[in-house]
């Protein structure tokens, strides 16, 4: 399974059978208590992810694009929420050159403006203001999902405070790892510069 254990098994034919549920409703379930707190949208993505002809038609690219399947489910769901369903996939590579079009696992970077806000000195004080604010929160700065890691980054739980007087308390902290993970369930970052970042640009 995508998030658990995978039993592949070769066939005398030399083709592997994934020994994986194809009950969607099964997956779902599993889903929800796999993870619990995020939203239906990304139950449903895990259950697709994790059906068995799913698991057939994307491991070869995830394994050639990831190296493997576990550093590729994250990559994956980034690239299925971002993409909305695999039918509409499968419509951009028919009949075109492959070639030419960018791989459907390719991360997409950040937005430009995205880039130039974090480089300002504006941004550099909100984050200063958002490590002040969690020390008097925590008393020693820690990812807020997982106390055992280390706080590496802050991340934006509403973009639509970027750039406002308050946006310091919308900065959480997390490490790499649980950013990837609470990034691909959302918020997305916009593509339209959010009003109150266009005055420090």
């Amino acid at each position: 399974m995508f998030w658990t254990e995978c039993l592949i098994q070769r066939t005398l034919f030399g083709e592997d059978e994934y020994q994986t549920s194809s009950t969607v409703s099964q997956l779902i379930q599993f889903a929800k208590e796999a993870f619990p707190g995020c939203d239906c949208n990304f139950h449903r993505h895990v259950a697709f992810l994790t059906h068995n002809g799913t698991q057939r038609f994307l491991r070869p690219m995830i394994v050639s694009k990831s190296g493997n399947i576990d550093d590729g489910k994250v990559p994956t769901l980034e690239w299925l929420e971002s993409l909305g369903s695999l039918e509409t996939f499968a419509r951009s590579t028919r009949g075109g050159n492959e070639n030419t079009k960018p791989s459907p696992l390719q991360k997409i970077g950040p937005p430009e403006w995205y880039r130039q806000y974090h480089a300002t000195e504006h941004y550099s004080l909100v984050k200063e203001e958002a490590e002040r604010f969690w020390l008097g929160y925590m008393g020693k700065l820690h990812c807020s999902v997982n106390a055992r890691h280390e706080y590496q980054v802050f991340h934006h739980s509403d973009y639509g405070r970027m750039g406002e007087a308050d946006e310091f308390r919308y900065l959480v902290p997390l490490c790499n790892n649980c950013h990837a993970s609470v990034s691909a369930s959302g918020p997305r970052i916009p593509a339209a510069m959010p009003e109150g970042v266009k005055r420090w640009l």
